[in-house]
């Protein structure tokens, strides 16, 4: 085989990589901080204190589905005699989306040495519905 055509093929088989990579980097980084979320909520719901929040603003973040759309949700909370402010990016299920509208109670495990490490109760306040296999 003559050295442009090998070339040639070497060069679209990198191209194809650099975009597979590109695609994986962006979908990775855009589940990360609702990963994040999901294990601090693991992570606090033996030891986290129970808080209830108030929604002040929500918008749509990047990804998710029709069924399950990913949201930002600001939430304001009262902690230790003091009002505290958190973003969270949580995939919720439609179902359950009026319930996390700006203006919502939302229940909420505040980390009691680090009130910034905050993540919804979703003993309380579910994010998804259960599935069935």
């Amino acid at each position: 085989m003559p050295l442009p055509v090998i070339l040639m093929i070497a060069g679209f088989f990198t191209v194809i990589v650099i975009i597979a990579v590109t695609v994986a980097t962006v979908s990775t980084r855009s589940y990360r901080p609702i990963a994040q979320e999901m294990a601090r909520a693991e992570r606090l719901r033996p030891g986290g204190l129970r808080i209830q929040g108030r929604v002040t603003a929500w918008a749509r973040y990047r990804g998710g589905t029709e069924e399950a759309p990913r949201m930002r949700l600001r939430v304001r909370f009262p902690f230790h005699g003091s009002t505290h402010h958190a973003e969270l990016v949580v995939c919720i299920d439609r179902a359950f989306l009026a319930g996390f509208a700006p203006g919502s109670s939302i229940h909420l495990l505040v980390d009691p040495e680090e009130p910034d490490q905050v993540a919804v109760d979703r003993e309380t306040s579910p994010v998804e519905l259960p599935r069935s296999w």
